[in-house]
């Protein structure tokens, strides 16, 4: 269902809190001014955290005051609190810092360079909440058999590694995910749909293809890869066609979702408390 970091990594009182840095419109040129006058991104990424609340509460009592939410985003109320700073000032790389609580490093967004960087926001998220890659549990070489789930596994020195080193420091939590957000890398996005759901049409190159990127590789054929996403739907995720990995225009129309082992996973890690 989910593979998470472990305990002492848990936000306190079940609350991400969090504040933002943000640049001054008046000191941009006119080009980086309309990009961030177009993505709106204060407003979007709240957008995203109240939608993972929704997933992850909604089952909780969101009307009793005493009993807190399984995670709740919060905005901090002084300066001198310490919090997750999204600092949109940054233009570099995007990335979180380290998964779950960790106040000393920022969430950044390579905005500027590359907007479209912000359809990672929900992912981005999810590893502030604990979550991590849902393939990282995998080693090399793991063989598939007819029935089971299809499984992303590392090939080559990098990979395999970093793969290590998530395993050392994280927690599984039920079966493997191939429908969560915090699957990585994506593959079979929107564009490559006619590549493998169209029979007449083979990945031109299984070295370079999508099915194979930055170093991981499933471990069955596309045509059991295929047949397993249409016999196995997601309750939650709605498509069986597309890992899930949501485009701006998703995130924009607020048009996206964990899986349900996403869900389930952060409710064990965050269970309902009484206050």
């Amino acid at each position: 269902m989910g593979f998470r970091v472990k305990d002492a990594l848990k936000w306190p009182n079940n609350t991400v809190v969090y504040d933002f840095v943000l640049p001054d419109p008046a000191k941009m040129s006119d080009s980086k001014r309309a990009t961030w006058e177009d993505l709106q991104l204060v407003t979007l990424i709240e957008n995203c955290m109240a939608r993972w609340e929704y997933f992850v509460n909604q089952y909780s009592d969101p009307n009793s005051i005493k009993v807190l939410p399984h995670i709740r985003f919060v905005r901090r109320l002084s300066p001198d609190d310490p919090c997750k700073l999204i600092d949109l000032t940054q233009t570099g790389q995007s990335g979180v810092g380290d998964n779950g609580y960790d106040t000393a490093r920022k969430f950044t967004l390579n905005w500027e360079t590359n907007p479209e960087s912000a359809q990672s926001i929900p992912h981005e998220l999810g590893h502030i909440l604990g979550l991590t890659h849902e393939n990282n549990r995998n080693t090399p070489g793991i063989a598939y058999q007819a029935g089971e789930i299809p499984r992303m596994c590392p090939q080559g020195d990098m990979a395999t590694r970093s793969a290590k080193a998530t395993r050392d420091v994280c927690v599984e939590f039920g079966a493997y995910d191939i429908w969560s957000i915090m699957h990585y890398p994506a593959t079979l996005r929107i564009d490559d749909f006619d590549m493998y759901f169209n029979t007449t049409k083979k990945n031109p190159d299984p070295k370079e293809g999508p099915r194979n990127a930055q170093g991981w590789t499933w471990n069955c054929t596309d045509e059991e890869l295929i047949a397993w996403m249409k016999d196995h739907p997601d309750p939650v995720y709605p498509k069986t066609t597309a890992f899930n990995y949501p485009s701006l225009a998703d995130i924009k129309a607020n048009d996206w979702y964990p899986s349900a082992g996403d869900i389930a996973t952060l409710r064990n890690f965050y269970p309902v408390k009484q206050t």
